[in-house]
């Protein structure tokens, strides 16, 4: 079962995807995908889809503790079933006044 950690410092207004560029960006088979993303401050938002179902429209993130990775599976409150060649994409936007750490976790169980 493939598990994809990322860690993203983001400053005042800026954007993320912080799953752009990872192998399984583009699931090479269908899978059970659940995803959690956490942040250290209030005020990130994010959007998440998979393959053309939207799980999540632009919303908060959980307030979790500084570098500390979603906990499972309490913390992991997106799933979706995604076929072969889905697109799975996280777009992360920090409108924080200052710095925010956002951890994004994602479990991939082939089925």
């Amino acid at each position: 079962m493939p598990i994809i950690n990322v860690k993203n410092t983001m400053t005042t207004g800026t954007s993320a995807t912080p799953l752009s560029g990872s192998q399984y960006e583009y699931l090479p088979f269908n899978a059970l995908v659940e995803i959690g993303v956490t942040s250290d401050v209030n005020a990130v938002l994010a959007t998440v889809s998979s393959g053309s179902d939207i799980l999540q429209e632009e919303g908060p993130v959980t307030k979790g503790t500084l570098d500390v990775f979603p906990k499972y599976p309490d913390e992991y409150t997106l799933q979706d079933v995604a076929a072969a060649g889905d697109r799975l994409k996280v777009l992360l936007r920090n409108t924080n006044a200052g710095t925010a750490n956002v951890l994004t976790s994602v479990r991939i169980t082939p089925i």
